[in-house]
Parts: structure tokens; C-alpha cells; sequence
């Protein structure tokens, strides 16, 4: 890692964005999708995307209005009927159970809800900040920057937790419960960083860095 963060101080940074797309990816997006029917269609894709959030986000999960979860998240695989074992049918806030209908709340249930929350919150990340690479909107860095700094407020506020909901054991994290997850819902959160960065002031950018980014990745490791 020593060895790594030395090679990186030593060598020059490209423009943002740098990391999976640079700004010549974008200008050849923007000329095949004015050439091609199917990369436009890709583009207003992401457009629709980045414009129906945080909306789509509220309605799918039956919230009065976007806010992160107030807790870190459960296992996907704990979302079943505690008595019938089948998995629960998520509608607007309700976790229904398929056999009688009976809506289920509490820990594990809401908490992997809370999983699937910040996995959507991630995603809608990544569009905004692609978004505002195809098209410099300041709407689309706007939104971003809400993620940015809600994830900045919570993440050092979790605890480390597993599956099991027990505390600072090797595989828990903060905002999923387990590393693996952990990593699945950061790495769309780095490209949307990535994307955005240009957006944020520096105060911005130190605070969700070391905050997000490099408290992660220590939860990570």
C-alpha cells in the first residue's frame, strides 16, 4: 500500500474525470449518440434517470422524502417471512409476505430494505455525475452533491456491523454489512465522485474524501 500511495504522489493527475471515462470518452459519446439511434437512446437513458431522481427513489421505496437510512444496512438474504420462509414482496414501504400478505418491519427486514436503499442511492450517483459529464447541467451536479454530503454526515457515524448485527467483527461494515457489499455499493459512489468532482468546492471534496473515501476503504481493508 506504502508503495502504491508513492506512486501516486509521484505521478501527474489527468484532468477529472480520470478514472473509468476522461474527457475524450465524452466527447465521442456525444458525437456517436448524434450519429447513432442506439447510443442516443443509452444517453436519454442516463438522462431520465438523473431526472426523475430523487422521485423514483421516494415512490419505489414508499419514503415521504429522500433521506439516507438512518442505520447501516442487513443481508439480502434475510429478507424472507419469518413464518413461511418465502421471500418478502417489497411495495411502497411494505415488505409483504406472498403467502398471506402480512407486512414485516424491524430488524433484519427494514434493514435490508436499508441495503437496497443505498445500493438505488449509489446507481442515482453514478447517473447524476454521469449526467453532468454529457451535458454540464448544473441540476444533475446539484443532486450529486446532496449524495455526496449525506453519505459525508453519516458514514463515520455507523458502527461496524455483520450479517449478525454484531459490532466490529472482521467482516462487518458500516453502511452494508459485510466488506463485499461494502465494496459493491462504493465502487458506483467513486465513479460518481470521479464525474462530479469538478462540481464540489475543496472543502467538498476533503470532507467526503476522508469522511467516505479513505474511511472506507479502512472498514475495507
Amino acid at each position: 500500500m506504502r508503495t502504491i500511495a508513492l506512486l501516486a504522489a509521484a505521478l501527474p493527475l489527468a484532468a477529472q474525470p480520470r478514472l473509468l471515462l476522461d474527457t475524450g470518452d465524452f466527447e465521442r459519446i456525444r458525437k456517436l449518440a448524434a450519429s447513432e439511434s442506439w447510443a442516443a437512446g443509452v444517453r436519454d437513458g442516463i438522462l431520465r434517470r438523473a431526472d426523475a431522481w430523487p422521485a423514483d427513489h421516494v415512490r419505489q421505496f414508499g419514503l415521504r422524502e429522500w433521506a439516507l437510512p438512518p442505520e447501516g444496512a442487513g443481508w439480502s438474504h434475510a429478507y424472507v417471512c419469518p413464518e413461511h420462509g418465502m421471500r418478502l414482496r417489497q411495495e411502497a414501504g411494505k415488505n409483504l409476505c406472498p403467502v398471506d400478505g402480512k407486512d414485516y418491519h424491524g430488524w433484519p427486514i427494514d434493514n435490508v430494505v436499508y441495503m437496497q436503499r443505498n445500493g438505488d442511492t449509489a446507481h442515482a450517483a453514478r447517473d447524476l455525475g454521469l449526467a453532468w459529464q454529457l451535458t454540464r447541467k448544473p441540476v444533475y451536479a446539484e443532486k450529486a452533491r446532496r449524495i455526496f454530503s449525506a453519505y459525508a454526515d453519516l458514514y463515520p457515524t455507523l458502527p461496524v456491523h455483520d450479517n449478525n448485527n454484531r459490532r466490529d467483527t472482521r467482516s462487518g461494515a458500516r453502511i452494508m454489512s459485510q466488506t463485499l457489499s461494502e465494496s459493491s455499493w462504493l465502487i458506483p459512489l467513486v465513479f460518481a465522485y470521479d464525474l462530479a468532482r469538478d462540481a464540489l468546492t475543496a472543502e467538498e471534496r476533503a470532507r467526503f474524501e476522508t469522511r467516505v473515501l479513505r474511511d472506507a476503504a479502512q472498514v475495507i481493508d
